[in-house]
């Protein structure tokens, strides 16, 4: 993969932050349920 494409990838992780982990995306569909 090209370092540009990992920056931004890196960037858009930061900007979203732990509400993409699975920890979270677990945690979340237990609550919903």
């Amino acid at each position: 993969m090209s370092n540009a494409w990992n920056q931004t990838h890196r960037m858009k992780r930061l900007v979203e932050g732990p509400m993409t982990t699975p920890e979270y995306n677990e945690w979340y569909i237990r609550s919903v349920r």
